[in-house]
């Protein structure tokens, strides 16, 4: 059963209704490490995540950012990326997440 995570800011940000310019992502992976084949396609972009046991996709779209029933080092890395653009990790029923756990 997959249960997915989103970065996502609130709509009271300044930026269009609180979504998360592409640039603004990658930027933001192509600096850090434990990312690698790194795709912007224009209208979407993907990063591979090597921090954990097995690789991880995070996928950028319309705005937010989704990843797929992820990991604790996940986890761990999307609330540091949500940190670093002014955004909060977010289950699917409007949860969030700091660190391992959820607020």
């Amino acid at each position: 059963m997959s249960y997915h995570l989103y970065i996502k800011r609130s709509g009271q940000h300044k930026d269009r209704a609180g979504e998360i310019a592409l640039r603004d992502w990658l930027a933001v992976v192509e600096r850090d490490d434990a990312f690698s084949f790194i795709v912007n396609e224009g209208d979407s972009g993907s990063a591979i995540f090597d921090g954990a046991k097995t690789s991880e996709q995070m996928i950028w779209s319309n705005g937010n950012i989704d990843v797929d029933t992820p990991s604790k080092p996940m986890l761990k890395k999307m609330v540091e990326l949500a940190n670093s653009l002014d955004a909060k990790v977010v289950g699917p029923t409007g949860e969030s997440y700091r660190e391992w756990h959820r607020d």
